[in-house]
């Protein structure tokens, strides 16, 4: 696929069999811009207040922002290092990065948290957008949504479409 400005989306059912526990979150700008919260990192941290270097603003605290790195796998393979920023991974990981972030200081608990999402059955949307990285093409792929897939309502939908394709044709279908 050539590089392009514009990115496609796509829904993949699949399961996340992989993430990234060391860095899933990043110290970010507390304010909003337009309406948006910021998503940009923050620099130094000096005699207890944090400078961020786009507004040259000065403040006590900072946010977490979710960026996961997970790896997902369909039928067909797996996406290799998608990402999931803020919404989507708290959307997927159930909780926000501030309290992951707190929590994170027992590994056992992080481990915990990742381990009841790895190997969920979900349908996952993502954007995916070709790249050129030092001179060579890669894809990006970015977590948009994830819906867990319940096995019950799963399992009667297949059942509903082996039903359907073993069932005997009808007259005016078997002439065509």
């Amino acid at each position: 696929m050539p590089p392009s400005d514009k990115a496609f989306w796509a829904v993949v059912r699949g399961t996340a069999t992989s993430i990234d526990m060391d860095d899933f979150c990043f110290l970010a700008y507390p304010l909003s811009f337009d309406g948006f919260p910021c998503m940009k990192k923050v620099s130094e941290k000096v005699n207890d207040i944090w400078n961020y270097t786009k507004c040259n603003g000065d403040f006590p605290e900072c946010d977490y922002r979710y960026i996961l790195k997970l790896q997902i796998h369909d039928h067909t393979g797996q996406f290799e290092h998608v990402i999931a920023f803020d919404e989507a991974a708290a959307e997927f990981v159930g909780i926000q990065a501030r309290e992951l972030h707190l929590l994170s200081s027992d590994p056992d608990i992080l481990h915990d948290i990742f381990s009841k999402v790895t190997f969920r059955h979900c349908l996952f949307t993502v954007s995916i957008k070709t790249e050129i990285f030092n001179g060579s093409e890669r894809m990006k792929v970015n977590l948009v949504k994830s819906e867990e897939l319940p096995y019950a309502s799963g399992s009667q939908l297949l059942l509903h479409e082996i039903k359907n394709m073993s069932a005997p044709r009808s007259a005016t279908t078997q002439k065509l």
